[in-house]
């Protein structure tokens, strides 16, 4: 109901821009970061991925981007004074590659979260894209969040039968774990699909 919710809410702000333009930025802001060789940019590229999606309703989750990766500068920070013999090395590379696409992830999940699937559908067949491209773009387009609320639904089960599906709890039991969770992901992940893609052309 609170999916619905949100999703029946008339857009606001940046959320009411045409799906095209969102969808450019993607893409623009993924290029610039990809060939961009300094943080300076990959900083003011976040700076205004998260005053976009804090103007289009997303301000909680532009709040938790900023801080993932002020964070992830504090762990390749703290990693490199520790110097670990090859950790380091491969904590700093990993780190820094993250950096340079939170602006992207960002961006990418604010517009999954303010586009709806038919706005998206609509504005692509207006430009006259194939359809090969616009219904596995809007599978696409809803597949992961779809997943992340089965995983949730997945999750909620486990605690009702009093399953520790904790970080402690997959340490302690990770192969038990990883058959009660991936087990029927996977058996919804081909569900989930089928269901997205009727929908898409049906859309």
């Amino acid at each position: 109901d609170e999916v619905r919710a949100r999703l029946d809410r008339p857009p606001r702000g940046t959320a009411s821009l045409d799906p095209r333009v969102k969808l450019a930025l993607v893409v623009g802001t993924s290029t610039l970061c990809l060939v961009s060789g300094g943080e300076v940019t990959v900083l003011a590229l976040l700076a205004a991925a998260a005053v976009l999606a804090s103007t289009g309703g997303g301000a909680r989750m532009a709040a938790r981007f900023v801080a993932g990766y002020l964070a992830l500068n504090a762990v390749i920070a703290l990693t490199g004074l520790l110097h670990v013999p090859g950790l380091s090395a491969i904590v700093v590379v990993l780190g820094f590659t993250l950096l340079k696409f939170v602006p992207v992830f960002l961006l990418a999940c604010w517009f999954v979260g303010s586009t709806r699937t038919g706005e998206l559908i609509a504005a692509l067949e207006r430009m006259r894209a194939p359809r090969a491209v616009t219904i596995p773009l809007a599978v696409t387009m809803r597949y992961l969040p779809t997943l992340g609320l089965e995983f949730g639904c997945i999750r909620d089960t486990m605690r009702m039968r009093g399953i520790d599906c904790s970080v402690a709890g997959i340490v302690r039991r990770p192969v038990a774990l990883l058959e009660y969770v991936m087990v029927p992901l996977l058996m919804r992940c081909v569900k989930v699909a089928d269901e997205l893609a009727a929908a898409a052309v049906s859309r």
